[in-house]
């Protein structure tokens, strides 16, 4: 295992706790929001460390161009965070996929809008 990745100048030093992850041999992440930016770069660097990943994302044609580009590796969920139902289909998709293993991780990146103050927001719209 080597100590340091570098994938387009992102620097990913695993802990001494990630180990065991690392030296599995299916190791399937989840992450939300992997459309653009942050997202992507997640997903890029954990397939680079031999990861697949299940990527959400809200529309098919970015689930096409991530499909491409990242290959088999990469299983898109189409939905979005806020649709509880498309989040639990989603849910039923990796866990058909996944059979009997489990899963690594699960990085929640999606964002979600809630314009006002906390405070006076309904618990939903959080």
């Amino acid at each position: 295992m080597t100590d340091r990745v570098r994938v387009e100048g992102v620097r990913c030093t695993p802990s001494r706790e990630l180990e065991a992850v690392y030296m599995t041999s299916e190791q399937s992440v989840v992450v939300t929001g992997v459309s653009t930016g942050i997202g992507r770069g997640i997903t890029k660097v954990l397939i680079a460390n031999g990861f697949t990943v299940f990527g959400s994302v809200r529309r098919q044609s970015d689930a096409d161009r991530l499909q491409h580009e990242f290959g088999e590796t990469f299983t898109p969920l189409i939905m979005d965070v806020t649709d509880r139902q498309a989040v639990e289909r989603a849910g039923a998709q990796v866990s058909a996929q996944l059979g009997s293993s489990t899963l690594a991780g699960l990085v929640n990146n999606a964002g979600v809008a809630a314009p006002g103050p906390l405070l006076h927001l309904p618990t939903y719209k959080i």
